[in-house]
């Protein structure tokens, strides 16, 4: 199972509220979670680092964890998914303080595909994305040049990598990335996750593998592209990355009849998907295969979506009130 939590300005994404939940400030901020058995991350938490939270974008400082009452509706209002019943995508137009990013994710069969574009900070601290910190449950092995090799201790570059694997989980860098790497021992208290009389007070020590893309400081334009599925799972030829830019982000699985592409349009505009010509009105999430066109509303403003597919078009009525932002299909499309 895959798991993702994302926050709008609709929403309240989380909170700090009766010394609970004290470090969760980037909970709601893409986080993204892979289950095989169900104990990946069991009482991680005191060991946990709260600001590589696997799936989120973060800068690496040392402000407060905690949620600010004045903080609790400061998302953006492009965040929502679509989906067409069997697969699809989500998508997050990402604000923290001085930290943007256009962030997605696509969900195709036992695969998910992870995009962010237009990273992008002022600050002084370094910037990266989690893709996941969990339990350390095996040897990490990594595969370069068609050579496996088990990796091992904290905080290694990994350059040249076709994928990592760890607890029957493999992770692989659809673009060049700056991988960074750990499988080490970390240690600390519950005390940072809630601060009550029932708080262990010793000390807690888990071995940790984390799996991260450094953005460095002042990110400027930059993005990342990686998929998650299960270990020895091939995604090449059958899975590409589209598209990956502020305008566009698009993943193609499969081929022929079998085909699906899945696109998050960030703007108005025209995109060229596999061969196809696609172009819409207005910002939009749009899934595709060989017999069904389906498009979904992030904001829950629209009213009707003009969608135009290799020169046929129709306006789609979107759903209104509370199934706002619920997918549908462009009928006039199929």
């Amino acid at each position: 199972m895959a798991t993702l939590k994302m926050s709008s300005n609709r929403v309240i994404g989380g909170e700090t509220v009766n010394s609970e939940n004290l470090s969760g400030l980037h909970l709601a901020d893409g986080a993204t979670f892979f289950y095989r058995s169900g104990h990946e991350y069991d009482d991680i938490f005191p060991s946990w680092d709260w600001r590589m939270i696997p799936g989120v974008t973060c800068n690496l400082g040392d402000d407060s964890l905690h949620w600010p009452t004045a903080d609790l509706k400061k998302g953006a209002e492009f965040v929502g998914g679509a989906s067409d019943g069997t697969n699809g995508c989500a998508a997050m137009d990402f604000h923290r303080d001085d930290l943007r990013a256009k962030k997605s994710w696509f969900f195709v069969g036992d695969v998910v595909v992870c995009l962010g574009a237009d990273v992008n900070s002022t600050g002084d601290q370094p910037v990266v994305t989690t893709i996941n910190q969990c339990l350390l449950k095996t040897a990490a092995t990594v595969q370069r040049a068609g050579k496996r090799k088990s990796l091992g201790g904290a905080n290694q570059n990994l350059e040249g990598v076709q994928w990592v694997e760890q607890d029957g989980l493999r992770y692989v860098p659809l673009e060049p990335e700056a991988l960074r790497f750990s499988a080490a021992s970390r240690t600390g208290n519950w005390h940072k996750v809630f601060d009550s009389p029932a708080a262990p007070k010793a000390d807690v020590s888990k071995d940790v593998f984390t799996l991260w893309i450094a953005h460095g400081t002042h990110a400027n334009g930059t993005k990342y592209a990686y998929s998650v599925a299960p270990a020895g799972k091939t995604s090449s030829p059958l899975l590409k990355v589209l598209s990956n830019t502020g305008k566009v982000q698009a993943v193609k699985a499969g081929a022929g009849e079998s085909g699906w592409v899945g696109a998050v349009f960030w703007s108005a505009g025209t995109a060229n998907l596999d061969g196809i010509s696609v172009k819409v009105d207005a910002p939009c999430l749009m899934l595709m295969n060989f017999s069904r066109v389906t498009v979904s509303d992030p904001t829950q403003k629209l009213e009707t979506l003009r969608v135009e597919i290799g020169g046929k078009s129709e306006v789609v009525k979107l759903p209104r009130r509370s199934d706002a932002g619920k997918s549908v299909e462009a009928l006039g499309l199929q």
